[in-house]
Order: structure tokens, then sequence, then C-alpha cells
């Protein structure tokens, strides 16, 4: 289905390719680990065929393949879709805890504002609310445990630069905050004990 012209493969054009054809060669560049031809082919699919029976594996290839990218932003956003579009597909609850991974992995470092880490907080409550047996539950778990870790490391440099301009009242009121708010956070325990 590729056509070679001197030896190099020439990808064809979406518009004149038939929505089996399509689906074939994002599958197979899927499977071999061409993300960006991958993309290139399902993201039209898609677009332009979303009642075929194939749409939601090529959705699921198309949010894996901008993950194996590491590009977290959009595939939160292809992530989202698949679950949302296909609540009752095979996919739903990989996708769920896929779309908070990738949210978490886009969110700002610990110094800045946490407002995306709060988000990818969110979305792995959720979906341990709604799938607490889940095979992805243990995902979730430590998904919250790195949303934990770096909020109290927020907290902890707080509490540092406190120390640092002699508020030692101030610092021990966040270090006991810490303690009590992120017992579990691994990182920041160490240094508050």
């Amino acid at each position: 289905l590729l056509v070679f012209s001197t030896g190099v493969a020439k990808k064809l054009n979406p518009e004149k390719t038939s929505a089996d054809s399509l689906f074939m060669l994002g599958e197979k560049a899927y499977l071999n680990e061409e993300y960006r031809l991958s993309i290139y082919y399902l993201d039209y699919f898609v677009l332009n065929y979303p009642i075929r029976d194939e749409v939601t594996q090529a959705q699921y290839y198309l949010a894996y393949s901008y993950f194996n990218l590491k590009q977290f932003s959009q595939a939160s956003v292809e992530f989202e879709f698949l679950y949302k579009q296909f609540p009752s597909s095979e996919y739903t609850e990989e996708a769920m805890i896929k779309a908070a991974q990738s949210t978490f992995e886009i969110s700002e470092p610990y110094h800045r504002e946490q407002v995306t880490t709060l988000d990818a907080e969110r979305m792995a409550e959720r979906f341990l609310e709604k799938y607490p047996n889940s095979q992805y539950a243990s995902q979730a778990r430590t998904l919250l445990q790195k949303v934990d870790d770096k909020l109290a490391m927020k907290e902890l440099e707080a509490a540092k630069l406190y120390y640092k301009f002699k508020e030692y009242q101030a610092a021990i009121m966040s270090l006991e905050y810490i303690l009590a708010e992120y017992p579990n956070a691994r990182e920041t325990n160490l240094e508050t004990n």
C-alpha cells in the first residue's frame, strides 16, 4: 500500500485512500512504533469515519501514539475523547487513567502553580471512585502518590523559606501541615521528620 520511489516510502494522501486502507496503514504504523505516521493516518480516519466499527481502536492507537511520543498534552485530549465518546468500550478504564497520567506529565514543576497537578489528582480520584477494583487501580494510586509527593515538596520549599527568614513558628506550622496533609509523601517526609 505504500508507494516506493527511489527506495523511500511515501505517505499516501488520506483523502484519496479508502477507510479500510487508512485504518490498516495507521494500525500497521502503530504496531511498528512509527507513531508519527500512525497519527497521520489515524487522525484523518477518526475525524472522517466516526461511525466505522474500527473507530474506537483507531482512537486508542491515536492516543497511545501521542503518549509514546511524549506529547502528553495531546495524549490527554485523545484519551479523554476516547473514554467520553466511547464510554462502553473495552478501552474506557485504561483511557481514563492514561488521561490522568498524561495530565500529570504536563503539570508544572513543584515550585510553580499546581493547577494541572490538581486536575490530575481529581482525575485519578474520579477513576478510583468509578472503578475501585479495576486492573488499573494500582496505577491510579501510584499517580496519587506522585501528586502528593509533588504537592508536599511545594509546601516543604515554603517551610524552608520561612526558616531562612527566621520565621520559625511559620516554618514549624508548615512542616506540621505537610505531615498531616501528606503522611505518605515519601521524599518530603524524610526531610520533615
